[in-house]
């Protein structure tokens, strides 16, 4: 899972959903689901990448296509006494986000 926490933030001045896309979006640029070329082998495997790129490829492939992405964002409203929490999260490439609301007193 890859998971983006941002928490304590202000009055929200743009609808928490779009701010929750853009960062899902980071995400999908930093740890692609699929179609990743050679960027798994060298980021992370770093030292360990010894051997011949092909070798690596299948595994790097399924650790590719499991990656979860979940972004929390929090704000709090102006007298700090309610707190909303917007939760999405994408489990494949291509797969509709889902997106969760909590509001606490």
């Amino acid at each position: 899972m890859l998971a983006y926490e941002i928490t304590e933030l202000g009055a929200p001045i743009r609808p928490m959903r779009l701010t929750c896309d853009d960062v899902l979006s980071i995400l999908e640029n930093t740890a692609p689901q699929g179609d990743f070329g050679y960027l798994y082998h060298n980021t992370t495997l770093g030292v360990l990448f010894q051997d011949d790129a092909e070798k690596y490829t299948p595994s790097l492939t399924t650790l590719a296509h499991s990656f979860v992405y979940t972004v929390t964002l929090q704000s709090l409203s102006g007298d700090l006494t309610m707190s909303h929490t917007l939760i999405c999260q994408r489990t494949s490439k291509g797969a509709p986000v889902k997106y969760e609301r909590a509001t606490q007193f």
